[in-house]
């Protein structure tokens, strides 16, 4: 569990920084931050309550993750496939498996939406393989229901 002293606080953001963390194949800094409204106890609370909410649930989360990456990757995709790879000089394949996934995107951020005031309301931006100027992203509503798109989806 996450505790108070962990959290970095400023005037605009909360902050929280895991250093080494492994997650999706990947291991190494990773930050779960949240734009603050008020400033009162209860922002901060539910801040911690998200973050503790992440890490209890970070398998099932996982697995989530990399469904709905591999459903997007094929259904919006690989359609394009063709333009991607004109525009960013790069190749991408179907994948063999959803597991696959993992090797085209890496987590490079999570954010806490603290107006829902739902622990469970967590975006994940990711860097991805198929559009490395914009991104990939996932706003997760519960552990069963999530909404994917461009990077901008995380913080939506």
């Amino acid at each position: 569990m996450f505790n108070k002293n962990q959290v970095v606080i400023d005037d605009d953001f909360l902050c929280l920084t895991l250093d080494n963390f492994s997650y999706l194949d990947w291991a190494g800094e990773l930050e779960i931050e949240s734009e603050r409204i008020d400033g009162s106890d209860s922002e901060f609370d539910g801040f911690l309550a998200s973050c503790n909410f992440f890490l209890a649930h970070k398998d099932e989360i996982e697995s989530l993750l990399v469904i709905v990456a591999s459903n997007y990757y094929l259904k919006n995709v690989l359609p394009k496939k063709d333009r991607y790879e004109d525009v960013f000089d790069i190749r991408l394949d179907e994948l063999g498996k959803s597991e696959d996934i993992k090797k085209l995107i890496r987590l490079k951020k999570i954010y806490i939406d603290l107006e829902k005031r739902e622990a469970e309301s967590l975006g994940f931006l990711f860097n991805c393989k198929w559009d490395p100027e914009h991104g990939f992203g996932v706003k997760l509503m519960s552990l069963t229901e999530c909404e994917t798109g461009g990077a901008d989806v995380a913080f939506s």
